[in-house]
């Protein structure tokens, strides 16, 4: 799939950008830390996903909650079993451009270095009747082409990330852009974080989004969310309100 590249440096760029894809419709965003990854699945176990999927739910079947797990519906399970670190059939997206934008800039899973690393915001448009929910996909086993899933919302995360899948069969390994596109709709977009000034705006992006309430704590909201947020982002943030209270003072 042909590839269009943009290069932005500021926040104010990248949300140019973005907000002028979400204006159209069935566009969808996934930020990743490192610019030069491409889309793809993680390699899922040796098994296969259904036998995978059968001993993820078996396991957590110890832990109070258990609604998440319907044996007859595979979609459910692997949504929330993708969200949980899971290596599924699944590929994380967004109809929210800031939170693909927050996960080009953040640090707490990938712990990149915010002074060498770029990341980039990857946009794929598809037509409409490739964009479905669990019931209009049917049975995942059965489909011979990837599709954009929309989730119920199963799980806190999925809800605050805007949460939607690609979902790739066998044989499809989730690398979108060496797809050839299947029709004139099919549109991918790379937004990519580059150096302004000689200096790296990653840090400057994640205090800018944190400030609006895009940050960890925020798209993870439990308690391993809130620890990682003070730990990695916190205080950044906070040294900024004191800095601009200040420079109001003066």
């Amino acid at each position: 799939m042909q590839v269009k590249v943009v290069k932005v440096n500021t926040i104010e760029r990248a949300m140019t950008e973005l907000l002028r894809l979400r204006a159209d419709k069935f566009w969808s965003f996934r930020g990743q830390r490192n610019t030069n990854w491409k889309l793809g699945l993680h390699k899922i176990c040796n098994t296969s996903l259904e036998v995978c999927l059968k001993q993820f739910r078996k396991r957590c079947l110890e832990f109070p909650r258990q609604d998440h797990f319907d044996e007859h519906d595979h979609w459910r399970t692997m949504f929330y079993a993708q969200h949980h670190g899971l290596r599924t059939r699944l590929l994380d997206w967004t109809t929210n451009p800031l939170v693909g934008l927050y996960f080009a800039v953040e640090k707490v899973f990938s712990r990149l270095d915010d002074e060498k690393d770029y990341g980039a915001v990857w946009a794929i448009r598809v037509r409409e009747e490739d964009f479905r929910t669990p019931e209009e996909a049917g049975d995942p086993a059965k489909l011979e082409r990837w599709i954009m899933v929309n989730p119920p919302p199963i799980t806190h995360r999925i809800v605050r990330q805007s949460g939607k899948f690609s979902f790739h069969p066998i044989g499809h390994d989730g690398n979108l852009q060496d797809a050839k596109a299947r029709n004139k709709q099919e549109a991918l977009v790379k937004v990519v974080l580059t150096e302004r000034g000689r200096k790296n705006p990653t840090s400057e992006i994640r205090r800018e989004l944190g400030i609006m309430n895009v940050h960890h704590a925020a798209l993870f909201p439990d308690a391993d969310g809130v620890a990682s947020f003070i730990n990695e982002e916190w205080e950044h943030i906070a040294l900024s309100f004191a800095e601009e209270r200040r420079d109001k003072d003066d």
